[in-house]
């Protein structure tokens, strides 16, 4: 076949996502009867070929994977009641849809069909051949005697496992049989062609399903690296209702309900949240930052600087607060000017250790030296550990010092060292190094300023972990709990794509935290952020390196609904989405990564910044949204000061491509008439690269899109709105007084 390219992801959908209008609100289930679209049919897939489940926002794994057409890496005929396939070659001949938005967290039904060609006892042994993975886990495989089904989470304990023999259950391999899986509080049952099979309680799962988008979400047929034989599948179907068989049930809409009350608040939202990794070019308007963006973090500080030991010099003429040194403090101060400029606060990162204490670079020197944009975030890094740690924490100490009290900046975070664990590229020493690095410098911060915040470990992933000494932020916190050091903050990078790796953090941070005796678990800082680090452009996963998805409003949905999911959790103090800036997005790899394009672009997640940043008050409200859809996210906030009430909404899913209605009701606000105004990211409104790309055309998309500005009708202090969410969209709403 001719292999569909991923912009054909978003094409009009096949059979796969129905509208609510499509059935009655009340069905029996017979899980052995025709399976057709019902008002609460989240996904059903056509598969007929590999294009038409292309189509419908899936990937056939294999034809990208094994770089064949459809017809030579999957069988396609009839299934139970619709089409069926099976792979036939290769460890990736499965059909993969990314989960986020078509499996509810709280309630639903899962059916699909299977048989095959050889007796079961050919089939061992066997990897699942249907799973759902977004940080929950569901997977049916078969051994030699038995169906298999297990439960199971990402980092959470728990799970479970039921066995389902074939001659007891009567399972002939030349007939179609019917699994399927029922979600109501709390409890899955598990329905074999039909019949009670067994029931799970007690399940480890998070609140919704998420995940990376390879290998991961729905998995149907197979799984990564083949099975020995590979069973036909057909009929799956995803409903948002859990059914029992036989029984009338009502089915629950598509449509979601969320709640506002706008005269109750309940925390605090983060003053400091949005954030990005490195400073812009010069020729970035300060004024175009400052609406999307209250921190960027920065680094590289110490390598860039020349510095030698001893008495100031015509090269180095300020000597340091200790005495010891002397520095030419040129790039720390235009550094962190432009960031004054900007309208932003510094997030520094104490890192790379300069060439005079073992580090491979060369501080800046000549035209580098004299070069205005030239900021210390050009260095190279060293990943060396400083030869000495007394003259680290000399060092560290005359530039805290240079910064607080001679400049008198503002730095409300101070960050050691940036991803030390695991590849050797930027720290070349282990866990038991680094703890000494953090102890040197945390003390040399605070001997500067008692106040200043500071914490660690910034690494890659939060899972990153010493083979000898174990995980690096369970290190740090069991380190910072015994010596008594302070540890402000914990940090880590997130390109995982999954919604609920914030969720196991949480967990883990206060798990460890408790077990070393801290009083209670630090805050936590996200220190790089964006949807996969995997699936960039140009160089990611086959599947989706043509996309420019980071860019697109794909990417601001994601983003959006991450932001909403961390003021959920709370303890979440700071994002930073990597990168403000890298230049031309066509040349691949992380330039494709970027806010602002290389002409002034403002791409889609940036332009989410902005419509958080413009709606977002101090104050969260309290909210009820357990009635909205999967893939549906949002919050609230009111403006103490001006009495703006904002909401947040984001419709994300990668392979959910269907609008969702959503009717709000909002209680609390005060007297008088109000304004609602409305603002939205979506495939057509204020995301450049989706209309235009980097054409010129383009132009019009670079500012937030204002799609609505009305009257709002309110009695008795409460208003109705009602909203239809586009595919992959973020919505920004503002309640104002009409003075």
């Amino acid at each position: 076949m001719t292999k569909c390219t991923i912009p054909c992801l978003f094409a009009a959908v096949i059979l796969t996502f129905i509208s609510a209008a499509a059935a009655e609100p009340v069905v029996t289930w017979d899980p052995l009867g025709p399976v057709r679209a019902e008002a609460d049919t989240l996904f059903l897939p056509d598969l007929t070929s590999a294009e038409t489940v292309e189509k419908g926002g899936g990937v056939a794994l294999g034809v990208w994977q094994e770089g064949k057409p459809g017809p030579e890496v999957y069988d396609f005929g009839p299934g139970r009641d619709g089409p069926a396939f099976r792979g036939k070659m290769g460890a990736y001949t499965f059909m993969n849809w990314a989960c986020d938005g078509l499996i509810p967290g709280d309630e639903f039904t899962i059916e699909f069909s299977f048989r095959m060609d050889k007796p079961w006892a050919e089939h061992f042994p066997s990897k699942p051949f249907f799973s759902l993975n977004g940080g929950n886990r569901l997977e049916v495989s078969a051994n030699a005697t038995a169906l298999n089904v297990a439960v199971s989470a990402e980092h959470r304990p728990g799970g479970g496992r039921l066995n389902l023999p074939f001659d007891q259950w009567s399972l002939d391999d030349q007939k179609w049989h019917t699994l399927g899986f029922t979600l109501k509080d709390g409890a899955l049952t598990v329905w074999l062609d039909g019949k009670k099979a067994g029931e799970f309680k007690d399940l480890p799962w998070g609140p919704l399903w998420s995940d990376n988008t390879h290998a991961t979400g729905i998995l149907l047929g197979s799984g990564p690296g083949g099975l020995k034989t590979w069973p036909w599948v057909s009929d799956l179907r995803i409903s948002r209702t859990a059914r029992v068989p036989g029984q009338v049930v009502t089915l629950r809409p598509l449509a979601g309900k969320l709640a506002v009350d706008a005269g109750k608040a309940i925390g605090a939202v983060p003053p400091h949240l949005l954030g990005a990794l490195h400073q812009v070019p010069e020729a970035f308007s300060p004024g175009t930052v400052r609406q999307g963006l209250q921190v960027i973090r920065t680094d590289k500080f110490l390598t860039a600087t020349p510095m030698k030991f001893g008495e100031p010099d015509a090269a180095h003429p300020t000597k340091g607060h200790s005495g010891r040194f002397s520095y030419d403090w040129r790039v720390v101060d235009r550094s962190l000017d432009a960031l004054k400029d900007l309208g932003v606060l510094p997030f520094i990162s104490i890192d790379s250790t300069p060439q005079i204490l073992g580090g491979g670079t060369a501080p800046y020197s000549g035209d580098l030296l004299k070069n205005p944009v030239a900021y210390s975030s050009w260095s190279g890094f060293t990943g060396e550990a400083p030869n000495n740690l007394d003259d680290w924490s000399a060092v560290v100490g005359d530039f805290v010092h240079h910064v607080l009290k001679v400049r008198k900046d503002i730095v409300p975070w101070w960050g050691v060292w940036n991803e030390p664990a695991g590849n050797g590229v930027f720290w070349r020493a282990g866990l038991a190094e680094y703890l000494d690095l953090y102890a040197a410098t945390v003390k040399a911060v605070r001997a500067v300023d008692p106040q200043a915040r500071v914490g660690g470990p910034e690494v890659a992933g939060p899972w990153d972990s010493d083979r000898k000494d174990g995980n690096w932020i369970k290190g740090l916190i069991e380190r910072c709990a015994k010596d008594k050091l302070p540890l402000d903050f914990v940090s880590y990078h997130d390109y995982d794509g999954s919604l609920l790796t914030s969720d196991a953090v949480k967990g883990k941070v206060a798990e460890w935290s408790k077990a070393a005796g801290l009083a209670q678990p630090p805050p936590l800082v996200i220190g790089e952020f964006n949807w996969v680090g995997g699936n960039v452009y140009g160089t990611g996963k086959p599947q989706y390196r043509n996309g420019m998805w980071h860019l697109r409003a794909f990417n601001a949905a994601y983003t959006t609904a991450f932001l909403t999911r961390l003021l959920d959790l709370g303890d979440f103090e700071l994002l930073i989405f990597s990168h403000t800036a890298y230049g031309d997005p066509r040349s691949g790899g992380w330039a494709a990564t970027q806010l602002l394009g290389p002409k002034g672009e403002r791409w889609a997640p940036f332009n989410a910044f902005v419509g958080w940043k413009t709606v977002m008050g101090s104050e969260l409200l309290a909210t009820q949204k357990q009635d909205l859809p999967p893939g549906v996210f949002a919050t609230a906030s009111r403006d103490p000061k001006t009495n703006r009430v904002g909401l947040v909404l984001s419709n994300y899913g990668f392979s959910q491509h269907q609008s969702r209605k959503v009717s709000i009701t909002v209680t609390g606000l005060g007297a008088g008439e109000q304004r609602l105004t409305r603002w939205l990211v979506d495939a057509t409104h204020s995301s450049r690269w989706d209309v235009a790309e980097d054409r010129p055309e383009g132009a019009a998309q670079d500012g937030l899109a204002e799609v609505e500005r009305r009257p709002l009708k309110v009695e008795n202090g409460n208003a109705a709105i009602e909203l239809d969410l586009p595919a992959n969209s973020a919505t920004f709403i503002a309640i104002d007084p009409r003075n």
